[in-house]
């Protein structure tokens, strides 16, 4: 069978990271796009209309992306198992009943919030938004095979003009109704799901994958998603408490303090798609890589991630005040320390989402998202709860914890290289070298 696409048939690491980066980035910047439009065309239309829309997406985002994360392993899986000679066709329809079995969960899991733990003031909303959280899961679990298996580009344009038709038929429908309802956009976004299901299994069919029934191991491709998914979508959870202690602790202080942390994590998360779009090939790549070259890579990656920082910091240093304003406020503008945060927490964001990817394409997930959650629990959120942060502004408490985050980096860092010299593997690995299996 010819093989549809392989990190590793790209010889060379820059090569690999040009080709692919465009794409990925499309693919992951499409959808927040087109949800910036959607925000910005309820605020216009319809402000009581946006809070309830706010509502149930921060809701219920919680269980979407605890379910929805052991299957984005698929994509390391496959290309992992593609190494070792294993059938990626055959991987992906191994993994396939946990994908149905965690979608439909996630329904009742989201039936059961709101039926029990929620004040419903919008019923009809509820019930919309709920049908579309299977897709939203299973649709993942396709995306990520689709992307490392099939072809990037390709899924890059069907998110590209999906999220753009999302965001194209909300803002007609306000503007013929000169008005916006939660629940129209929540019946949109099923229709995009529904949309993205089809637009997946189309490319399934199409491009006519050797599935090989013969090699199907339901129950390792299981255990395997699992296993190393399930750290990782504890370790957002974790990440997500955190978050809320610390905007509950700026509330005790100042609730514009809120605010002001709701648009910086904002911005940082804006501009750290290019970086998660970076470390998400890095993973890719170095799971199709034998163990003495991924250390070379992952030096390479350092450097790569270093470039792409002081970049997007020097884009932002132009654009600053526009951004700021695009998010509606200017109070941030003109703050030094304002800068110097956002530059410290992007930065160590950056280095430790590479090193969670390259991590995370050795099949090492449960230790190094058990640590950083340690980290930020056991030592950043006391650090914020001191008296003396009573009187601290924004920006103190998000250097804080990106110091947090340099301590999780150098671990990470550490772990790398300790894996790799506990396998004999530190001294291969650079720009070049022949692929596996001899292909260019």
């Amino acid at each position: 069978m010819k093989k549809c696409l392989i990190f590793g048939n790209n010889n060379d690491y820059i090569l690999n990271f040009y080709k692919k980066i465009f794409p990925f980035c499309v693919s992951r910047f499409a959808p927040y796009i087109g949800f910036m439009i959607i925000t910005i065309v309820m605020a216009r239309y319809n402000r009581e209309e946006l809070a309830i829309f706010s509502y149930f997406t921060a809701m219920f985002a919680l269980p979407i992306t605890i379910l929805s994360m052991p299957l984005a392993m698929i994509g390391n899986l496959v290309t992992s198992g593609q190494r070792d000679g294993k059938s990626g066709g055959a991987i992906f329809l191994s993994g396939m009943p946990l994908a149905i079995i965690l979608s439909i969960s996630g329904f009742f899991i989201s039936w059961g919030i709101g039926k029990f733990f929620l004040d419903l003031y919008d019923k009809e909303s509820y019930l919309v938004y709920i049908c579309c959280v299977p897709f939203l899961i299973f649709n993942n679990y396709l995306f990520f095979f689709i992307e490392s298996f099939i072809s990037s580009g390709f899924i890059a344009k069907v998110k590209l003009f999906l999220s753009l038709l999302s965001s194209l038929l909300i803002s007609l429908i306000s503007f013929y109704l000169n008005d916006m309802k939660a629940v129209y956009v929540f019946w949109s976004f099923l229709f995009i799901e529904v949309s993205f299901f089809f637009f997946y299994g189309g490319v399934l069919l199409y491009k006519k994958i050797g599935f090989k029934l013969k090699d199907l191991n339901y129950k390792r491709t299981t255990s395997q998603l699992i296993n190393f998914g399930s750290p990782i979508a504890i370790g957002l959870a974790g990440q997500k408490l955190v978050y809320f202690l610390l905007t509950q602790r700026l509330m005790g202080i100042n609730p514009l303090y809120v605010s002001d942390l709701s648009v910086i994590m904002s911005v940082i998360g804006l501009i750290s798609i290019p970086v998660g779009a970076f470390s998400q090939i890095h993973s890719l790549f170095v799971s199709e890589r034998k163990l003495p070259e991924q250390y070379g890579f992952f030096k390479i990656g350092l450097f790569l991630i270093l470039l792409i920082c002081l970049f997007i910091m020097l884009l932002l240093s132009f654009f600053m005040k526009e951004v700021m304003m695009l998010y509606g406020n200017g109070a941030l503008l003109n703050n030094t320390s304002v800068y110097i945060s956002i530059f410290l927490l992007f930065i160590t964001s950056s280095y430790m989402q590479l090193g969670m990817s390259h991590l995370r394409a050795i099949n090492d997930t449960l230790i190094p998202q058990g640590v950083a959650n340690i980290v930020l629990i056991i030592l950043f959120l006391p650090i914020i709860w001191m008296p003396s942060f009573s009187s601290m502004n924004v920006p103190s408490f998000i250097i804080v914890q990106a110091a947090c985050l340099f301590i999780i980096c150098l671990f990470l860092f550490l772990r790398v290289k300790s894996k790799t010299l506990s396998q004999g593997g530190c001294h291969n690995g650079s720009f070049g070298g022949r692929s596996i299996g001899g292909e260019s």
